[in-house]
This record gives structure tokens, sequence and C-alpha cells, in this order.
């Protein structure tokens, strides 16, 4: 996004580093330091070591910004002065904004450059409007500056950690849309499959056709991307974040193997072998095998679709299939 920035005046840190930035941390009072390191939530030791340090001795990675144009429009629209801490995502075509003003944290805003990203986001915008009587999640405003989609959200205060299996469990079933279908009339199958025909790739169709399950399985408001980065808990109260991914017409299961999939893979890095192992164990329905199967074709066009590598994937669909 070289034609729009996001700075405010403000003096920033830059997390990990300048040449590869993570975050950017607007500095300040104390609450406004104190706000804008919510912003980043690593979960690995190394990085959570270093965002303390960071809080603690912010004399490092320093930058100073000056407003830009898109801030100034934003407080125009907004009535009020900001100051801005931006999360930068991993493919850079996506940012979050942290907004805070005089009261403290306004909101959070997205914004995304690809059409992709875009998409994204009006996704998100839809879930928080068909979910509202199941997340405390306000849409405080959207819009669109050069052709850049925007949304707003209230914040959420609390801490992203895992969770139990019962606080899952809890989740899952607050999503459930009290509707069945069998297999092969199931909507998130009917879609699944027209997804896998459209990647063009025969492997692929082939694996879901060669798939014969009986059962009935349940509708269900799907969250898409659901791990405990985009969980957040206080005072025993458990919200969902992060809706970019929402899938209306969901199925169950699939929100269970991505909770356990991403914390296997990205925090415990296990080997497939134990990814594989570990996530059947986790499932009580007599088609295991299947079921994640069927995750893994839809986490596969999720990959192609973001151009991103898929190879794990395969490695462990070849396990499965063995």
């Amino acid at each position: 996004m070289k034609d729009i920035s996001f700075f405010s005046n403000t003096k920033y840190i830059i997390l990990p580093y300048k040449k590869k930035p993570r975050v950017f941390l607007a500095l300040g009072k104390n609450k406004t330091k104190f706000n804008s390191f919510k912003l980043y939530n690593p979960f690995s030791s190394k990085a959570k070591f270093l965002k303390k340090i960071a809080f603690l001795f912010p004399f490092f990675n320093l930058s100073v910004k000056k407003k830009s144009p898109f801030i100034a429009y934003l407080e125009k629209r907004l009535e009020t002065n900001l100051i801005v801490s931006i999360y930068v995502s991993t493919d850079k075509n996506k940012y979050v904004l942290q907004l805070q003003n005089e009261e403290g944290v306004y909101g959070y805003l997205k914004i995304g450059s690809s059409d992709l990203s875009r998409k994204q986001i009006i996704n998100e915008s839809y879930a928080i409007s068909k979910l509202a009587d199941l997340t405390n999640i306000k849409l405080l405003d959207k819009g669109k500056y050069k052709n850049y989609h925007y949304i707003i959200l209230s914040e959420i205060s609390g801490k992203s950690q895992e969770i139990t299996s019962d606080n899952i469990n809890y989740i899952l079933n607050s999503l459930d849309r009290k509707r069945d279908y069998l297999f092969s009339d199931h909507p998130r199958i009917k879609n699944l499959f027209s997804e896998l025909c459209i990647l063009g790739q025969e492997e692929y169709v082939k694996i879901f056709l060669s798939i014969n399950i009986d059962s009935r399985f349940k509708l269900v408001y799907e969250h898409g991307d659901f791990a405990p980065w985009n969980v957040i808990s206080k005072f025993n109260t458990i919200h969902l974040i992060d809706f970019e991914y929402f899938v209306e017409n969901g199925i169950e299961y699939f929100d269970l193997i991505k909770y356990y999939y991403q914390i296997y893979t990205l925090l415990y890095k296990y080997s497939n072998l134990q990814i594989v192992e570990n996530i059947l164990d986790k499932l009580d329905n007599k088609h295991n095998k299947e079921i994640f199967i069927l995750f893994l074709l839809k986490e596969i066009v999720l990959k192609v679709n973001r151009g991103i590598d898929k190879s794990k994937e395969d490695d462990i669909l070849k396990i499965l299939l063995k």
C-alpha cells in the first residue's frame, strides 16, 4: 500500500525489527504506551521476552512519524484526535490500526489493499452484524478511502491464550445453528466441492469424491480461523475476534480441528504424524479420518487462493490416505 500510510504524529517503537516490522507501537504517556502494547500479542517465548524488554526499556528501533492524510481524514470523520499503533499482516496486504484518543482505545480499524483482503474485511463486517447476539464486538464505522475498504470495530479487552477443552466446546456450541444435513446435502460440503473444482487440480477432486460418509452433520456458523490468538478471555468470559474467514453455512468439526491444527503446527511444532494422531484423538465421530481430510482440502483451497505454500497440508494428506 505505497499510496497510503497510517501514522499519527507520534514516536514509535518498531518490533521485532526495523527491516521486518510487525508492529509500530505508539509511545507517549504511560496510558498510551500501555494501550499500544496490547496490539502485539506474540505467543513464542522469544517474542514475549522482546515485548517485555521493549515495554520496560523503549530505547531501540525508534522512529518519529508525521500524521498521514488518512489519519487526518479519520480524525475529521470521527471528530476526535487519534494516536495510532499499527499491526502489519505477514503478506503486508492488510493492516490493523489501534485508534486511541484521550479517553483510551477508541477502536480497531482493519484495512486491506488486495482483492482478497478487501473481501475478508467485508466478510468480517457481515459476520459481526450476523453474530450480534453472540459477540460483544460492535461495528463502529465502515467506509472506503482511496478505494481501500476499512471497518472500525469496538475493543474487546482481555488476554489471548490457550483455552480449556470445556471452553472450546462452549464456544463451538454457541455457534450451532440447530440444523443438520446428510453429508452429501450439507451446504458447506457442496461449496467445498465447487471450490475444489474451480482450483482445477484433479487430484484434490478425486480425493473428495473418494470420501463416502453416511452421517448427518450440524450446520454451524464457522469462525474459520479459530485459534488461541483469536480468543479473548477476561474474568471467565470468552469472546471470539477476527471473523475474516467466517462461513455462514459452516460444518461442525472444522473449527475444532482448526484450533488444534494451529496449536500443533505453529506453537508446539509437532511432526506431521504427531499432528495426525493428536487431532484424530480429539474428534468424536466415526468418520474422524474423512473429516480431517475434508478439513485439509478446505485449508488447501484457502492457501492456494492466498498464494501460500500448501506443502504441509499435502504431506499430512499423504499420511491420512495411506
